[in-house]
């Protein structure tokens, strides 16, 4: 299975490349319309600009995250973002420039003055398809990433979007809670749980209760009572 870190790194450095040939395409437009017409084309310009802020911004990304730990590009919500920002300005860029070499104007253009409008049409093609080549790279790769996102979402990884792009662990499997046994539900009982009855008493262990005092009568000493003997009972009197 290819790795994230390497579809990352050719997705950066295609869509770079791409950029730097919209950018010379771009300047070629937009020098001869300048020079001929006094004017340049609105997809041109936006080409031009597109392919500075990706030249600027990928590799810087790219390069941050293989050097650097901590950087604010670094993070996955900043990429996130970025990526789909530039797929929506590259899709402006493909879908402006498919609507001038579409039109019947170039094609009147062309057929009037073949030798210089014939470069400029040529020229438009390129900068359609590059930009929709640029466009479709950073759609399938904005699709891995949302999918890896949730994934690691729904797996309980709820700082996705504040980690850093190259220490997410895509691969890592999904963690599964381990179902506790009868044994652990039982000793986890809480040992201040008050019960809701009193506790019956033991017959065997409890005293009787002849033997256990009544508290509620206080103790009287009574004098003995002496038993009479037979010498005091005699009816003849004692010499």
């Amino acid at each position: 299975m290819v790795s994230f870190t390497l579809v990352r790194a050719a997705v950066f450095v295609t869509v770079t490349v791409f950029a730097v040939l919209e950018l010379a395409l771009g300047a070629a437009i937009t020098n001869w319309t300048t020079t001929k017409l006094n004017g340049f084309f609105s997809f041109a310009a936006l080409a031009i600009a597109t392919a500075i802020l990706t030249i600027c911004t990928l590799p810087v990304m790219l390069f941050l995250s293989f050097r650097r730990t901590g950087a604010i590009p670094s993070m996955v919500a900043s990429e996130f973002g970025w990526t789909w920002i530039l797929w929506i300005l590259w899709l402006a860029v493909g879908g402006s420039a498919a609507n001038i070499s579409g039109t019947r104007i170039v094609m009147a253009l062309i057929d009037s003055v073949h030798n210089q409008l014939g470069t400029l049409c040529r020229e438009v093609q390129a900068l359609e398809a590059f930009g929709f080549l640029a466009w479709i790279v950073l759609f399938a790769y904005n699709i891995i990433l949302t999918y890896i996102i949730v994934t690691q979402t729904t797996r309980g990884n709820a700082n996705i979007w504040t980690i850093y792009i190259m220490q997410v662990e895509f691969d890592t499997p999904a963690q599964v809670a381990p179902q506790p046994s009868m044994g652990d539900v039982e000793n986890k009982a809480d040992a201040n749980f008050a019960p809701q009855y009193p506790p019956t008493p033991n017959p065997i262990a409890s005293p009787s209760p002849a033997s256990t005092p009544n508290p509620n009568y206080a103790s009287v000493n009574q004098p003995m009572m002496s038993t009479p003997t037979s010498a005091t009972t005699s009816p003849y009197p004692q010499v």
